[in-house]
């Protein structure tokens, strides 16, 4: 309305309260370590982009997606605010070209075929690009692209071992803590 406003933006910090691993998260002395031990003091704040979005009453906040290799599907569940009862369309492209696309409930499941996977590796991080609408009858009403990669991560026994696996095989895993 022509008036002054003012944009506040803090940082909320659960270090503490979440399921994480033991390690740097951690703010008080653990016991047999007083001081911290290899416990280090917790780093938070603002680490990424921070941005102000106007958005319509009924909208599109969250895509949670997981690969299903063992069926070639995407499943991907869109997040809504003010959109109970409506659609959302998904489409899975490569390169500008779509793979697949499926439409469903907004808050449920929806699969969506993605037929003879690239696979996501360190060796070829390929994504693949995802476009979801928010429909209202047959009108969009709110678009959100995103992207992810067609990979699957587990637990299984290598040589007698029980490794972690991406994509069925063994990746040695290095880096800290």
């Amino acid at each position: 309305n022509g008036g002054t406003n003012t944009v506040v933006v803090s940082v909320y910090d659960p270090s503490q309260t979440g399921g994480q691993a033991v390690g740097k998260q951690r703010i008080n002395d653990v016991k047999p370590h007083p001081g911290g031990g290899i416990f280090y003091t917790a780093a938070s704040g603002i680490w990424q982009t921070v941005w102000l979005e106007p958005v319509a009453a009924a909208h599109i906040t969250r895509l949670d997606m997981t690969p299903n290799l063992g069926n070639s599907t995407l499943r991907v569940r869109v997040q809504t605010a003010g959109a109970a009862g409506r659609s959302a369309r998904i489409t899975v492209s490569s390169g500008g070209t779509v793979v697949g696309s499926a439409t469903g409930p907004v808050g449920g499941e929806i699969s969506v075929p993605v037929p003879n996977p690239r696979l996501w590796s360190p060796e070829d991080p390929f994504l693949y690009d995802v476009r979801a609408d928010l429909l209202d009858g047959s009108a969009v009403t709110d678009t959100v692209g995103s992207y992810t990669g067609m990979r699957s991560v587990g637990l299984a026994k290598v040589d007698n071992i029980l490794r972690p696996v991406l994509n069925g095989k063994f990746v040695f895993q290095t880096g800290t803590l």
